[in-house]
């Protein structure tokens, strides 16, 4: 006998039905599986469904963020988004420079609301925003929503209050005068935390991203063959012709924006750095655009097996003293070879060696302070990325390098960009990171040896290797993900994942 267990709605709110009740919080019905007609059973699982009967804590509320929040949001920021590494030993947080909603406001319509405890003096203990935009989005131009900075406060977490943001939010922005249709958002892979409330909001996975990043503490060098094609780069100095090809390229392609929006958000906007192409004259072209990342926000350390404060306060004193060791050390050593070496050369030769690398050492680490020191902005982000014709690929690594040297030359740190894992463009980059791109590229390989065996006689096939176990889960770690939700009947069911080439937005980091 088979038995069939119903699932409780959500009750989430629906477009157009208004903003959900203030008083909101989550419980778990707990399902287990059922049996099948044939009487096989299947797998032991537990499906948790948000339940709002609980009631938020009456004295909280949602409200429209005012200037007054600034502080508690950024705080609320420093806080939450911290991240972390080597069990903790190394962590740093997101820093705003501007006002908390100054990123918003670089949207003509957006929406940024907090949640507050009147109890505790209207006290801000959660923020989320969203900006809206017009794009493309399933074959048509629609309102599209990113959403971004959901934050809560760690003394009031697992009381429904993100829940109650995510869905006062999605009811505000799906009404007059925003009239979303679908929303998007990114978070890290191994936030699992923030995946299971979107995953339980309705909300699906679109895209994997892969970041790529440039330290910019010498100049890039990628080959010998892309430093020296990048001397042959220009500068696009008629910012029309580069809106053109932009918007030529990604014409029609998911979350692309409308030619007149790509030029009067992106192209005239202050944050936009340049343009640089390169053309071979027989077809092949590339071109990347450069964007300052680091105006509204930026990342402040918080430890490095120390608390960071302890660095600073402490970093002339530990700089002067290591300086004195090395000295100490190399006379020490020079001493020691001068000593034996009558009676032991390779000895005498082994001080040396060891003299003279602790010298260069020493001179590379004050070289790369003296470097950080002068840096003035963090990182830089590569956005637009337009490649046509057979030869592209040793064009754009020409572009990377020369928009490298720019980037440095500006006072950056870091050069930056997101991408989809199984975007052409990765390629041109460095390593193909996912297995659709390993198969393809390995195909590729595969059919120019064999065509290269053939007109030689030879049987031989050189196929790339594939990543190890380790490899691809320090790559998976790393990637960010971009999750969506639609608000629109109108949009098909279920939602398909954003194409491989969709136009990635630099106001959207």
């Amino acid at each position: 006998a088979s038995s069939r267990l119903a699932v409780e709605d959500a009750a989430l709110p629906r477009p157009g039905e208004g903003p959900p009740p203030s008083v909101r919080g989550p419980l778990y019905q707990v399902h287990k599986a059922s049996t099948t007609r044939d009487g096989s059973a299947h797998a032991a699982t537990r499906a948790r469904v948000p339940r709002l009967e609980r009631a938020m804590k009456p004295t909280l509320r949602i409200r429209p963020y005012a200037p007054a929040d600034d502080a508690a949001c950024k705080r609320l920021e420093l806080v939450a988004s911290q991240f972390q590494s080597c069990r903790g030993l190394v962590k740093a947080a997101i820093e705003h420079y501007a006002a908390f909603d100054a990123k918003a406001q670089q949207f003509a319509q957006h929406l940024v609301l907090v949640c507050t405890d009147d109890e505790l003096g209207g006290a801000v203990f959660g923020v989320i925003a969203v900006a809206v935009k017009r794009a493309n989005c399933c074959g048509a131009l629609r309102k599209v929503g990113y959403v971004f900075d959901l934050r809560v406060d760690q003394s009031h977490q697992r009381r429904g209050i993100a829940l109650a943001l995510s869905a006062e939010a999605e009811a505000r922005v799906s009404q007059a005068p925003f009239e979303v249709e679908y929303l998007y958002l990114s978070v890290n892979s191994d936030n699992t935390k923030a995946k299971a409330l979107y995953s339980r909001m309705g909300w699906s996975l679109c895209s994997k991203r892969c970041l790529f990043f440039d330290l910019l503490s010498r100049p890039a060098a990628l080959t010998s063959e892309a430093r020296a094609a990048a001397g042959g780069v220009l500068r696009i100095r008629d910012t029309s012709e580069a809106v053109g090809k932009t918007a030529d390229a990604y014409a029609g392609n998911d979350l692309c924006l409308e030619r007149e929006e790509l030029e009067r958000s992106l192209f005239l906007s202050p944050l936009y750095l340049g343009t640089f192409a390169l053309a071979d004259g027989r077809g092949s072209y590339a071109q990347l655009s450069l964007w300052h990342s680091s105006f509204f926000t930026g990342f402040l350390p918080i430890r490095l097996l120390f608390p960071w404060e302890l660095w600073r306060v402490s970093a002339p004193l530990l700089f002067v003293s290591a300086a004195a060791t090395a000295a100490c050390a190399f006379l020490k050593l020079l001493s020691a070879a001068s000593a034996n070496q009558t009676s032991s050369p390779y000895k005498s030769a082994a001080l040396y060696a060891s003299a003279l690398i602790t010298a260069l050492l020493a001179a590379k680490a004050g070289r790369f302070v003296r470097w950080a020191r002068s840096r003035s902005h963090f990182r830089a982000r590569l956005f637009g990325a337009v490649h046509e014709g057979p030869e592209w690929e040793p064009l754009m690594r020409a572009v990377r390098v020369r928009i490298s040297d720019e980037a440095r030359d500006l006072g950056f740190t870091l050069l930056v960009m997101n991408t989809d894992v199984d975007a052409p463009l990765n390629i041109a980059f460095g390593k193909p990171t996912s297995a659709r791109q390993r198969r393809a590229a390995t195909a590729a390989a595969a059919a120019a040896s064999a065509t290269a065996a053939a007109s030689e006689g030879e049987g031989a096939q050189h196929l790339l290797p594939a990543p190890s176990a380790k490899a691809q889960k320090k790559e998976e770690k790393a990637m960010t993900e971009f999750w969506h939700k639609s608000l629109s009947p109108a949009l098909p069911s279920p939602l398909p994942l954003l194409e491989a080439q969709a136009f990635f937005d630099p106001r959207d980091f």
